[in-house]
């Protein structure tokens, strides 16, 4: 097991960098299977979960290799395997591969899929895609196999927006025969990248970023290149961290319009957030100078909500920053309900958080949190955790660190260029650590 030992430092000051998107990145690599040739994604970060997907992508009879920093797909010699339960335990993502292989070879047989317990996560709108499509569904012993002659065309209308639910729409229909109208769709940035690197090997794909997506089957697609976009919940986490310690923090390879949905709750909750250039020989960057000053603000009602809502997966970072603020908060979680179990670690660490019918924490600011062993029941609990350790007053100890090397690519590295402390390393159980602060 591996933990992280953070020692706060105080006010974080310096430059970094945003990694590129996990959650842009597994479904490109998805798309890879559609076609029988090379496939090249830049910027796509090196995180465990981007690993599996390689392993998965492997024994499906691809080749995945890093070129520099480029991760290579070669799909030519791909073909309908069963996957792995064991693989797909790990990641959510691996529900993917179901329209992807679907799409390219007819059929696809694959065990439910893992990630983060946070709550239901039903696959049932991915199930009604794959039928839309002319697929014959089969449900046995924890596995789901799709059978059909050809994909075909077809009206597809999800009865809620998912984001899972529209890749694996779009990835089915892409090679099939016809117009897929796909409606009700998820407008996420990542829905939406999916549909540009799709389109850069060759698909005919019309509304994106709409509710309404278009996707005109094609016979085949190309070799392509594609430059995966930074990261919006990595740039989160590090404006979380700059919250709630105070600082002087220029972020790069970001924009504003990353932020768009928790932007405005870092602004209320106090963070002067501005656009920043540097031009340099290598050409003009553009980042985001972000400052803190003072105390975080409380915020009366934040509720996540699908984009371009406040993020669910921001929720925990905001928590972990609200549970200093100067007053008191409430944050409304309409996505996943398992997502505010991480109050009660926070709650270790002096946070004063209650939970209301598992939808609604009260957070009742305290001037300090105190260092503490805490256990991270997920990625995104376990940044939230990361971000209120950084601003204890000692030092604190998180188990399970393996939930973050899923999606932060180096944040040991990240945090120690803005003067934190944060080192991953293998460690104790979370029982032993806590019995060693007694």
């Amino acid at each position: 097991m591996k933990c992280i030992k953070v020692s706060p430092g105080g006010r974080l000051e310096g430059k970094l960098s945003v990694q590129g998107s996990k959650n842009s990145a597994l479904p490109v690599m998805a798309a890879a299977l559609l076609h029988d040739g090379f496939t090249i994604i830049k910027n796509c970060p090196r995180i465990t979960d981007v690993d599996c997907m390689a392993l998965l992508l492997t024994s499906a009879g691809c080749r995945v290799f890093w070129q520099n920093n480029m991760l290579v797909i070669d799909a030519k010699d791909a073909g309908p395997v069963k996957i792995s339960e064991e693989l797909a335990g790990r990641i959510r993502a691996s529900i993917l591969l179901m329209g992807a292989m679907f799409g390219r070879f007819g059929e696809s047989d694959m065990p439910l899929p893992g990630g983060c317990r946070i709550g239901r996560r039903p696959i049932d709108m991915h199930i009604k895609a794959m039928q839309s499509l002319g697929a014959d569904c089969r449900l046995e012993d924890g596995r789901i196999s799709f059978t059909s002659a050809k994909p075909a065309a077809a009206d597809i209308h999800f009865d809620k927006k998912s984001v899972g639910a529209t890749q694996n729409a779009i990835l089915a229909a892409v090679r099939a025969e016809g117009t897929t109208v796909i409606a009700n769709a998820a407008v996420e940035p990542e829905v939406c990248e999916l549909c540009l690197a799709l389109c850069n090997m060759g698909a005919d794909i019309k509304g994106i970023g709409t509710h309404i997506i278009t996707v005109t089957g094609v016979s085949e697609l190309f070799d392509s290149v594609y430059e995966i976009r930074p990261d919006r919940i990595v740039l989160g986490t590090y404006m979380g961290a700059v919250a709630a310690c105070g600082g002087d923090v220029i972020i790069d390879n970001c924009t504003p319009h990353m932020a768009h949905g928790f932007l405005d709750v870092m602004t209320a909750i106090g963070v002067d957030c501005n656009v920043y250039e540097e031009t340099a020989a290598s050409g003009r960057r553009i980042g985001m100078h972000i400052a803190m000053k003072e105390r975080p603000h409380p915020v009366n009602y934040i509720a996540t909500a699908p984009y371009p809502g406040f993020p669910t997966d921001m929720q925990p970072i905001v928590m972990a920053v609200l549970s200093t603020a100067s007053g008191e908060s409430h944050i409304a979680e309409n996505i996943f309900e398992n997502r505010l179990a991480v109050a009660k670690q926070l709650n270790r660490m002096g946070a004063d958080i209650i939970i209301c019918d598992n939808r609604l924490a009260e957070i009742k600011g305290v001037p300090k949190l105190r260092g503490a062993s805490m256990q991270a029941q997920d990625l995104r609990a376990a940044a939230g955790l990361l971000v209120a350790a950084l601003a204890a007053e000692s030092e604190s100890v998180i188990c399970n660190a393996e939930y973050i090397l899923r999606g932060y690519e180096n944040i040991s590295r990240d945090l120690a260029l803005i003067g934190a402390e944060a080192v991953i390393e293998h460690g104790a159980d979370y029982e032993e650590e806590v019995q060693k602060e007694k």
